[in-house]
C-alpha cells in the first residue's frame, strides 16, 4: 500500500467504530483526542462513556472539549449533570464559570467560581479567574 493511500485511511476512520468494554476505556481515548485538539472525536467519546456510566467525570471532561469548542450552553449543561451528581465537584463549578463567561453572563461566573473557592480556597487558577471577575464587575 503506497503512502497516499494510508493517508486516506487515516483521514476515512471513523470514531463511531471504536468499541471498549467499560466506560473508562472510552474517557482515555477522549483524553487522548483531547490532547491532540480533536475536540470532536474527545466529545463523540466522552458521550459513549456517559451512556455507559454517568459519572461526573465524564460530564467534565466533556465539558472541558465544549469549551474549546466555544460551544459554552453544552458546556454549561454538562458542568450542571456533574454538580447534580457531586455538589462538591471543583472542575464542575470552575468550567460552569468558564461557560458562564463565555456567555456573557459574569455574575453567574462569579458565583460558580466562589463555589469552586469554597471547596478549593488554595487553588490559585481559582483565585486568579476570582480577581478577573471582580475587575469586569467592578469595570
Amino acid at each position: 500500500m503506497d503512502h497516499l493511500s494510508q493517508v486516506i485511511i487515516i483521514l476515512s476512520f471513523d470514531v463511531n467504530h471504536l468499541v471498549f468494554d467499560s466506560a473508562d476505556g472510552y474517557k482515555d481515548k477522549g483524553n487522548e483526542f483531547y490532547k491532540n485538539n480533536n475536540y470532536d472525536s474527545a466529545i463523540k467519546m466522552y458521550t459513549k462513556a456517559i451512556d455507559m456510566d454517568a459519572t461526573p467525570t465524564y460530564f467534565t471532561n466533556r465539558a472541558a472539549a465544549y469549551l474549546q469548542m466555544k460551544n459554552y450552553r453544552l458546556a454549561l449543561r454538562d458542568c450542571v449533570s456533574a454538580t447534580e451528581k457531586d455538589e462538591k465537584n471543583v472542575k464542575a463549578h470552575f468550567r460552569a464559570s468558564q461557560a458562564h463567561l463565555g456567555l456573557g453572563d459574569v455574575a453567574e461566573a462569579k458565583r460558580e467560581l466562589d463555589r469552586a473557592l469554597e471547596l478549593a480556597p488554595n487553588d490559585n487558577q481559582i483565585r486568579n479567574e476570582v480577581r478577573f471577575c471582580f475587575t469586569l464587575l467592578t469595570s
